[in-house]
């Protein structure tokens, strides 16, 4: 229900978005109650191509290249991304090990002693 100013309330709880049919919209062509990824890349592909005839469409950045704008709009169909699992705790180990040696090994070849002639400076 409106308020006394006429304005929509603000719950955010999605009852404005069922009740002025936008699911239905993006629902695509089953209408099967279900939005899947590829409803959502067809509906953001259109909105688009249509801001791409009528700029004063978008309120945020009426000039960004349109293709770059489809590719992002692609990135709905993949999804989120996996964090990489962590490494073992042998896995760990034998990484420490080898950098270990490996900076010990640097050490010996590129920090030899000063020659013997120099020796009396230090």
């Amino acid at each position: 229900m409106p308020d006394a100013t006429g304005a929509p309330p603000q719950t955010g709880d999605g009852t404005l978005l069922v009740e002025n049919g936008f699911f239905e919209v993006l629902d695509g062509n089953f209408k099967d109650g279900n939005v899947t990824r590829t409803d959502m890349y067809e509906y953001m592909r259109s909105l688009i191509l249509v801001r791409d005839v009528v700029r004063d469409m978008d309120l945020v950045n009426p000039y960004a290249p349109t293709p770059k704008c489809l590719i992002s709009a692609r990135r709905v169909l993949e999804g989120a991304k996996l964090p990489r699992p962590k490494l073992g705790y042998w896995t760990k180990l034998i990484c420490i090990f080898f950098i270990f040696t490996g900076a010990l090994a640097s050490h010996f070849f590129f920090c030899a002693p000063p020659p013997k002639e120099d020796r009396e400076y230090y």
